[in-house]
């Protein structure tokens, strides 16, 4: 049976986890906590609500390293996360 598999990096004000499981993937955005997943047989979508887990939107299909390195680079170029930019970003 296959484990998890966690990375997490930081960067500016950000704290990325990636989670790779045998059933699937996330990647959170701590402190905001956006939560992108391939979980519930969705396809790739995101949970953009931390107050409400079931406000999501799906979004184009990523692999979890495809996406993470958007997220990444989204933060860099930014010098922050902007939710609705990123949103835009990475909708269908």
């Amino acid at each position: 049976m296959k484990r998890k598999n966690q990375t997490i990096i930081h960067l500016l004000n950000y704290s990325l986890y990636k989670v790779i499981t045998p059933n699937g993937w996330s990647i959170v955005i701590m402190d905001d906590n956006i939560l992108f997943d391939n979980y519930h047989e969705r396809g790739v979508h995101v949970h953009y609500n931390p107050h409400n887990h079931k406000d999501w939107i799906k979004i184009k299909e990523y692999s979890v390293d495809e996406l993470f390195l958007k997220i990444k680079t989204h933060i860099i170029n930014n010098g922050k996360l902007n939710l609705e930019k990123l949103l835009q970003e990475v909708r269908l």
